[in-house]
């Protein structure tokens, strides 16, 4: 009866430990000056001014919110057009027929093209 009761003491003060870090994980700074002038000794406000300067001097990369976006369809389709279009002056039938399939995912369709 004593050894449960002192596994499930020791399990409780474990899990007690492991809550209470993340509670102290929160409330930690990550930047700015207090982050910087950690571990420092600070004489005068001078050196606090020139060290919140420098932190604000350099800029933050924000990551875009949000899920990044595929373009869309119609863009690709277009950009892929317009460049089959300017080359087509000097394109062979062969590349002609390689587009039209890959624009009906059908060769039999392109080879149709072709013959006509």
């Amino acid at each position: 009866m004593a050894e449960t009761q002192n596994t499930e003491l020791i399990i409780l003060r474990k899990q007690l430990q492991e809550k209470e870090e993340l509670l102290q994980a929160r409330k930690a700074h990550i930047r700015g000056k207090r982050v910087r002038l950690e571990g420092r000794f600070v004489y005068s406000t001078q050196d606090v001014l020139d060290v919140a300067r420098e932190v604000e001097t350099k800029p933050v990369a924000k990551r875009p919110r949000g899920r990044l976006r595929k373009r869309p369809i119609e863009e690709a389709e277009e950009e892929e057009e317009a460049e089959v279009l300017g080359n087509s002056s000097s394109a062979s039938d062969n590349e002609l027929v390689d587009y039209v399939a890959r624009r009906t995912r059908s060769k039999r369709i392109g080879s149709d093209l072709l013959s006509r």
